[in-house]
């Protein structure tokens, strides 16, 4: 299996990884209290980073990355935002002027109710 997982600063490249995406998954990693970075996957096995404020080190231009997934991304209708525990990450983009706009599938809350039966300590899933 081959990955192809990048990172880029070049918002030409996150253009061309995301031209003709049908669906994107996001995660924030909890544990900071601001975004420091954007992860983006577009179909399996491959994946780009954005780096927005890291410390020394080259980040990409935070207002036009993050106006460019506004609109081509977050806030426009006919792409598919599939995000795990949407309610948390939805108040980081939220802070930041963004608007998550349907459709949204939250994985967190699917898999709640997939597995609303079963018990936590049996669970193989």
């Amino acid at each position: 299996m081959e990955l192809n997982y990048k990172m880029t600063r070049d918002l030409s490249v996150l253009a061309d990884y995301l031209q003709g995406a049908t669906d994107l998954d996001a995660a924030l990693d909890p544990h900071k209290p601001h975004i420091v970075g954007i992860s983006l996957a577009v179909t399996a096995e491959t994946g780009i980073y954005l780096p927005l404020a890291h410390d020394g080190c080259a980040n990409t231009d935070r207002k036009r990355v993050l106006d460019y997934l506004r609109n081509r991304v977050f806030e426009h209708s006919t792409v598919l935002k599939i995000v795990h525990n949407l309610c948390f990450e939805a108040k980081f983009l939220l802070a930041l002027g963004i608007v998550l706009v349907h459709p949204v599938y939250d994985t967190m809350a699917a898999a709640q109710l997939v597995l609303k039966d079963e018990n936590p300590s049996t669970a193989t899933g």
